[in-house]
């Protein structure tokens, strides 16, 4: 009966973590860790971080969130990591005892990438000679929301049309080729042909 008594009384000191004159005692948080230390996402994705606070009966144990660069990731008051765009971002964990420091984790967000690359509702372009047909606005590049969508353009036959920078045909001289369109991403392409017919003559 003795030992449970005692066993009895040292149970419940620890519990209420009372001084000796009786008043309660504030536990101080000792050590903040947070997990996993690194995480990948893809853009759209959501990730949860974990806390862990030491000692486990530590008086004050709410926490702080942030993230150091919202524009890439954001977090909430549960830890819940949230991709806004790619790079890498610095989530920190804070106690408010501000008797310990803080504990981070790197977040890094993948781009979204490319899938494809197609023209719509184009099928072959007829342009007189000297005459100019923009391609730009007749391709497609899958998914919408990629994170780069940039393309570059090719002629088979410069002799013949030319395609600058931003997609637009300039016909040169009669005859036929063919137009590709690439993604910078991956590399993705498309052909359209196009016919160069002779000039109308001026009335």
């Amino acid at each position: 009966m003795r030992k449970i008594l005692l066993f009895s009384i040292v149970l419940t000191l620890g519990l209420t973590a009372c001084s000796s004159d009786g008043t309660e005692t504030t536990i101080p948080v000792e050590y903040i860790g947070l997990f996993p230390l690194q995480l990948t996402l893809d853009i759209g994705q959501t990730g949860v971080l974990e806390a862990v606070i030491l000692p486990g009966n530590a008086t004050n144990q709410n926490l702080v969130w942030q993230s150091l660069h919202p524009r890439i990731a954001t977090v909430n008051d549960q830890g819940v990591v949230t991709t806004v765009s790619p790079g890498t971002a610095t989530i920190v964990v804070r106690s408010i005892d501000q008797g310990v420091s803080a504990a981070t984790t790197t977040v890094t967000v993948n781009p979204r990438l490319v899938t494809s690359v197609s023209f719509e509702g184009l099928a072959m372009v007829v342009i007189p000679v000297g005459g100019n047909q923009p391609l730009s606005e007749f391709i497609l590049v899958l998914p919408l929301d990629a994170s780069n969508r940039n393309v570059r353009w090719e002629s088979d036959d410069i002799d013949i049309a030319t395609v600058s920078a931003g997609g637009v045909v300039t016909a040169v001289a009669e005859g036929t080729t063919t137009i590709t369109v690439i993604t910078v991403c991956g590399e993705f392409t498309d052909t359209i042909s196009i016919e160069v017919v002779p000039a109308e003559p001026e009335p």
